[in-house]
């Protein structure tokens, strides 16, 4: 094997160690995320209440999100994964313990901080072990253990549920021990050379901003995701149309494809190319579930949402990478990260006060328009980012 085919190889023992997990860690993610308002209720909070304890483990990811970038570039990745399993085993422990609000919102808050830093950590992480020609794809891999957990872990939740609470608690805490155990045997190492911590922060450490609008695109692909999962059911309820949970579902498994090419189109080609594509089809799936009356449209926009969300998303996370200094991918990351929280948590609450004033249909038409509206901006963007890479680039040939 040649040495350039060695540094071109993806699928390492490291790679698949990533890999397996951030699948394990989101596999927890939704088996808790599924039954923690279920759970809350049973304790006695009232519906209102459960839905802030879900909600204060998406509150305390977006806070610590600004943190965690500049945590992944100046202390070891691997370490920082460890302590990360173990707030989640600590907050996992915590909900089978808590008898009261106060505890279980602490215990939210202490996993929605264990997730963020584990998922930053990792992709920090395996980026060092992903060849720079490879990329798009990498990350794209990684990006797809969201799909496979997201696949599995409901339906996982639902049957442990029937069993009880507890089983359901423990068996989440088998997978978060097997994680810890994995990475601890695994031989592992962070590869850069780390300079002295600092607790010193300033806010250009906390954000990547020439990144900022690539964060502002995922933030809107997400927030268009966010109205598909908040929203659908209800609509096409009042449409008539039934087997609804078909749209997810074919969606999820175009996803299995869509997502590992994106990031081989990405690596040969123009990320920015990939993201308009990928934005142009998030809007066409937008606007036929706007006018959706007959089941086949709904297949049509779940194809087209798959390559929105399939193509757009690991795209933009392989171009804030690419952009990034060495040293700096980690605030890439949490530039990325933060837009797709921001998005996620403002559309539903928008959507709520557009579509009960004008309806459904024209809730997803506006966020339609919205997605065009970025695709437009990333055209000028990447023009005006063109043209000043040239003129900078004459400048110092002179």
């Amino acid at each position: 094997m040649s040495k350039h085919e060695t540094k071109s190889k993806l699928i390492t023992p490291q790679f698949l160690c990533l890999f397996t997990l951030a699948l394990l860690n989101g596999l927890t993610f939704y088996i808790i995320g599924t039954v923690i308002v279920k759970y809350a209720v049973s304790l006695g909070c009232s519906l209102t209440v459960s839905g802030i304890i879900s909600g204060s483990y998406s509150l305390a990811a977006l806070l610590f999100q600004p943190l965690v970038g500049p945590l992944c570039d100046r202390l070891n990745n691997k370490r920082l994964i460890i302590v990360a399993l173990l707030c989640t085993i600590v907050a996992i422990s915590g909900y089978m313990l808590a008898t009261n609000l106060a505890l279980l919102i602490l215990f939210r808050v202490i996993h929605g901080i264990g997730f963020v830093l584990c998922m930053n950590a990792i992709t920090s992480f395996a980026v060092q072990f992903i060849p720079p020609d490879r990329l798009g794809e990498g990350v794209g891999y990684i990006g797809l253990t969201s799909v496979l957990s997201g696949a599995i872990g409901p339906s996982m939740a639902i049957w442990l549920q029937k069993l009880s609470f507890h089983a359901l608690f423990l068996t989440t805490l088998i997978i978060e021990a097997l994680a810890v155990l994995l990475l601890c045997l695994s031989k592992m190492k962070d590869q850069r050379t780390l300079g002295k911590f600092s607790f010193v922060l300033k806010f250009s450490e906390l954000f990547a901003i020439h990144l900022l609008f690539y964060g502002m695109c995922n933030g809107a692909i997400s927030a268009s995701n966010s109205l598909f999962t908040s929203y659908l059911v209800l609509h096409l309820e009042s449409r008539n149309i039934l087997n609804i949970g078909v749209f997810f579902t074919i969606s999820s498994l175009a996803m299995l494809a869509i997502r590992p090419a994106a990031g081989r189109a990405t690596d040969r080609s123009s990320g920015e190319a990939v993201v308009l594509v990928s934005m142009v089809a998030m809007a066409a799936s937008l606007f036929l579930v706007a006018k959706a009356w007959a089941f086949p449209i709904i297949i049509a926009a779940a194809l087209f949402k798959a390559i929105g969300q399939g193509a757009g998303q690991p795209a933009l996370q392989a171009i804030c990478l690419k952009k990034a200094e060495e040293n700096r991918r980690g605030v890439a990351l949490s530039t990325w990260y933060l837009g797709a929280d921001i998005g996620q948590g403002i559309a539903p609450m928008i959507g709520g006060y557009v579509s009960e004033r004008a309806g459904y249909g024209p809730m997803y038409s506006l966020m339609g328009i919205i997605i065009l509206v970025f695709a437009a901006g990333l055209i000028i963007y990447t023009h005006l980012n063109r043209r000043h890479a040239i003129a900078h680039k004459l400048e110092r040939s002179k």
